[in-house]
């Protein structure tokens, strides 16, 4: 009898693991695995080749009246490097201009979901324009609006900051870097390993490639929980780049300096200045950045932005996961975009006719 119980529960506990090896590799793989391999690579490169072009000052810049394939549909560039359509004439409509990286170009976005034009339905008496430049760092936005948005006569521009600001994280970098441009991002790289060598990155990317690779998804994902309690447990407590990068001087500095300069030359300009700081989209229950966002926060006000924190002033005590793609912290789904336009259409509406 006792041994019939024993065998009983082995082929319990077995059936158990198989269900949950089965699980793993169905709904609960990883989410970027399939969307983001090897195809997604060389399709976004390509397309990068084909909306970019070098610059000896900003690495590099949009190509004006380029067309190209990426992963999600086709791209368009009009004849000033803008992600859109031709520019309207203003008329009597205020002409909002808005500035940032990925999230404000489009990156994984169809023309009609990106955020300028979600922002302008919601806007329906102003002209909002999309400046973004996908990976562009604050410091190459500041260089970007001398090199072309103040052309654009701007009645308010609005920059949207993305904790990642302060790193190079951009396909058309790598694509378009010089020898120099290079070791500055080899640098980079090895700089985060040395200091961090277990890191939100390096953990989320490990777990990816143990599921690409396929074998004991059980185990893969044994692995994944012990490195993330390891990350939680660390002596100095939870970091990854973001931090990395904010409690590094010199590239917070250079960071504030920009976001300053930045500020004051649109100002300048006779524009009103806007800055949205854009959070980390998970974990919002325990959030970890407050500290970049006080940063952020500081260097806009001395610059004379009007600051907007989403996360705190609309977005406490809810659930991010519906507002972003499925294992990217920093992208936001078309339903993302809509409620980060939501928070700025309603700071933005009323604003002074030109």
């Amino acid at each position: 009898m006792d041994r019939r119980k024993l065998l009983l529960a082995a082929a319990s506990t077995l059936l158990a693991l198989l269900v949950a090896e089965g699980a793993l590799r169905g709904p609960f793989r990883p989410e970027l695995a399939d969307a983001r391999g090897t195809d997604w690579q060389v399709q976004t490169r390509a397309m990068h080749a084909r909306l970019h072009v070098p610059d000896p000052g900003l690495v590099y810049v949009p190509r004006p009246d380029a067309t190209a394939e990426a992963p999600h549909g086709t791209v368009r560039h009009n004849r000033l490097g803008l992600r859109g359509g031709p520019l309207l004439p203003r008329g009597d409509r205020a002409r909002i201009v808005v500035m940032g990286d990925s999230i404000v170009w489009g990156d994984l976005l169809d023309e009609p979901d990106t955020l300028s034009a979600q922002l302008g339905s919601m806007l329906p008496g102003a002209q909002v324009i999309n400046a973004g430049v996908t990976g562009y760092s604050t410091v190459q936005e500041r260089g970007w609006y001398r090199r072309r948005v103040r052309d654009l006569a701007a009645d308010v521009v609005v920059v949207v900051y993305c904790l990642n600001d302060m790193l190079t994280y951009s396909n058309p970098y790598q694509l378009y870097a010089g020898p120099q441009a290079r070791r500055a991002l080899l640098a980079e790289r090895a700089w985060l390993d040395a200091e961090a060598p277990l890191r939100n990155e390096t953990v989320s990317r490990q777990w990816l490639y143990e599921r690409r690779a396929g074998g004991g998804q059980l185990l893969a994902a044994v692995r994944h929980a012990w490195r993330w309690n390891r990350l939680f447990t660390l002596p100095g407590g939870y970091v990854d780049e973001f931090l990395l990068a904010a409690r590094d001087p010199q590239r917070a500095s250079a960071t504030r300096e920009a976001l300053v300069g930045l500020g004051h030359d649109i100002r300048a300009d006779g524009a009103e200045a806007v800055l949205v700081i854009s959070p980390a989209l998970y974990w919002w229950h325990r959030y970890q950045w407050d500290e970049i966002h006080e940063l952020v926060r500081e260097a806009g006000e001395d610059g004379g932005f009007e600051v907007i924190d989403p996360l705190r002033e609309a977005w406490t005590g809810t659930d991010p996961t519906p507002l972003r793609f499925p294992g990217d912290n920093v992208h936001y789904t078309p339903e993302g975009i809509r409620a980060l336009a939501s928070v700025m259409a309603a700071k933005l509406r009323d604003r002074p006719r030109p």
